[in-house]
């Protein structure tokens, strides 16, 4: 078991549309990848900030909180933080910051 830090949007643009397991009481979690939104780059740091959303069926509704997921692939990346935001029933979307 490996974990893959630091976050890279890079690898996020790739997995579009691909499913990640979120480490989560009282059972993991299947979170579908559904949009990628890349912030203006940080003249100061080089840094390019990029928000991500997932989305699972609304049944299965995560607490906001810090969580580890696993992509199809494999990957494991900790620390993820998932703020549940628009829920359209039959579908819980969650966003997932980095700076």
């Amino acid at each position: 078991m490996s974990f893959w830090n630091p976050i890279d949007i890079d690898y996020f643009k790739k997995q579009l549309g691909n499913v990640f397991i979120a480490a989560a009481i009282p059972r993991p979690v299947e979170l579908r990848l559904i949009r990628i939104r890349e912030g203006e780059e940080d003249l100061e740091t080089a840094n390019i900030p990029f928000t991500l959303t997932f989305a699972n069926p609304s049944e299965e509704r995560l607490s906001p909180g810090i969580y580890h997921l696993t992509s199809e692939d494999g990957r494991e990346i900790s620390y993820v933080p998932l703020i549940p935001v628009a829920c359209t029933k039959p579908i819980q979307q969650y966003l997932a910051e980095f700076t």
